[in-house]
């Protein structure tokens, strides 16, 4: 170690006197150890034979034992490394150290907040150490960075058990005005009343059902009909071509006429006008960044979330995006329940819901030779999904497999509802304007929904 490194570990942030105050209140007080052990783990003493003694005194927690000096002392000795701490003679000198184990909680919280602190140089030194080594590009050392800060924050946090008489009189106060969440359609909210706070909502199908269609609609809807500000992740698309795909289902003009612009009609032009109106004023940002990972999506997310307010984010699809550096050894599988985690994580983080697209294998179509609705088993193939959602939501149209079906019909399949019922809401789909809307199938002739 140079004089330098020498004068550095001297500097770090640590409490001796906090370290041991937090052991002594241990031999004075066991059943602190507890309430301690919520606060800080072992890595969190600076020196290593307050580590050491507080990883025997854990130990003979969790086996049920009694924690002393004798019980301490003996476990140490039986590991051989007594003699290493001091003896016999330093778990005394602990035990002599606080008159009273009355503050043991305030001590360890300024354990854990110099272990952070170290915690926090060691990344910069670290980040630091990968920049000027150029051996990786800017855009994966921020995406290391950002990864490693927000990990550092959530584990920094422990939360404590909570008494439940708070949150049930909260419960209490809330019914009969609980907080609706964002609207999807008329049909579909029946089962789902809206997508709520704190969400993870997979929408699943096989290839060509709608996913993205469906995504597009609900985004489109909530910020122009429901003034939400959202945010709409897309990694297949350029945005002027999810904006396109607006415009003509806002307009519900026949894209594939545009094409040809000669067949369109001055009325259709109007439509069209009126559409790109409405859409401009909303607040829907698009961002299309390739194979993009969580802790891009957090960085812009909470960016929006600051300046603009923030009540949807969607994600088209989870199968394009990029997984943290540190697993990208592992299996695409592995690496999806990560990426699931995360979002999930970032829903709860962020307060909003997060609608996560995911693709279902064609080869989950037929069962004994017939047509199959997709169900949960198909989605557990993709890691996680099914596991961190708190709904599922299958799309599903039969007229795509059987020509003698409707062809306006479109099935919203709610496979998983944490907080609500699940079954099958009737949608409609006019595939010319690639537009999900409510459809009365008993009365109504197929066009659109009237707002």
């Amino acid at each position: 170690m140079t004089s330098a490194e020498s004068i550095r570990e001297l500097t770090m942030p640590q409490s001796d006197f906090a370290e041991m105050a937090v052991l002594g209140s241990i031999l004075l007080e066991p059943d602190l150890l507890y309430e301690i052990n919520q606060v800080i783990s072992a890595a969190d003493f600076y020196q290593d034979k307050h580590r050491r003694i507080y990883m025997a005194m854990v130990a003979l927690m969790e086996e049920g034992k009694d924690v002393d000096l004798v019980t301490v002392a003996n476990a140490l000795k039986t590991e051989g490394i007594l003699d290493v701490i001091g003896g016999s003679g330093y778990l005394t000198e602990l035990f002599d150290a606080v008159p009273s184990a009355a503050n043991a909680v305030s001590y360890s919280r300024i354990v854990k907040d110099k272990a952070v602190k170290r915690r926090i140089i060691a990344l910069t030194d670290q980040i630091s150490h990968e920049a000027q080594a150029e051996e990786k590009p800017a855009e994966t050392l921020l995406d290391d960075a950002e990864n490693a800060v927000y990990q550092l924050a959530q584990t920094s946090q422990p939360t404590a058990l909570r008494q439940v008489g708070a949150f049930v009189a909260e419960a209490y106060d809330q019914i009969g005005k609980e907080e609706k969440g964002v609207p999807t359609f008329i049909a579909l909210d029946h089962y789902i009343d809206g997508l709520k706070k704190g969400e993870m909502v997979i929408i699943a199908a096989r290839p060509g059902m709608g996913k993205t269609t469906i995504a597009l609609n609900i985004a489109e809807r909530a910020a122009t009909k429901h003034r939400a500000t959202v945010a709409f992740f897309t990694l297949e698309m350029t945005p002027v071509q999810v904006a396109s795909r607006m415009l003509f289902a806002k307009a519900q003009v026949d894209q594939e006429r545009a094409k040809k612009a000669k067949e369109l009609t001055d009325e259709d032009f109007d439509k069209l006008s009126a559409a790109m109106e409405e859409i401009e004023r909303a607040n829907l940002y698009i961002d299309d960044t390739s194979m993009i990972t969580v802790a891009e999506i957090r960085g812009k997310l909470k960016k929006l979330k600051r300046e603009k307010g923030l009540h949807l984010a969607v994600v088209d699809y989870i199968g394009l995006m990029q997984s943290s550096v540190s697993s990208r050894d592992q299996s695409r599988q592995q690496q999806i329940s990560e990426i699931s985690m995360q979002l999930k994580s970032l829903a709860k983080e962020l307060e909003i819901p997060i609608i996560v697209i995911s693709q279902l294998n064609r080869a989950s179509v037929k069962s004994e030779g017939k047509v199959k609705e997709p169900d949960l088993s198909h989605l557990r193939e993709s890691g996680a999904l099914e596991q961190d959602a708190d709904k599922v939501i299958f799309i599903h149209r039969p007229y795509y497999y059987d020509k003698s079906e409707n062809p306006y019909l479109a099935l919203a399949i709610v496979a998983k509802n944490r907080n609500g019922a699940v079954g099958k809401a009737k949608l409609g789909f006019l595939s010319q304007y690639t537009l999900f809307c409510d459809m009365d199938f008993d009365h109504e002739e197929p066009g659109g929904e009237t707002e």
